[in-house]
């Protein structure tokens, strides 16, 4: 089964997971992707 990085986010913001990478982030669209999902999470966390 395949999976694609927005079926992840998906799962991993429905049951409150946020993943580390082994590898630096090196793209800026990157780390403002991760800034993003990071602040949706906290603020489902918040709303629970």
């Amino acid at each position: 089964m395949e999976k694609s990085r927005e079926q992840l986010k998906r799962l991993a913001l429905a049951q409150g997971i946020y993943f580390e990478t082994g590898i630096p982030v090196s793209g800026k669209r990157e780390a403002e992707d991760r800034a993003k999902y990071k602040q949706q999470l906290d603020a489902r966390k918040k709303a629970l």
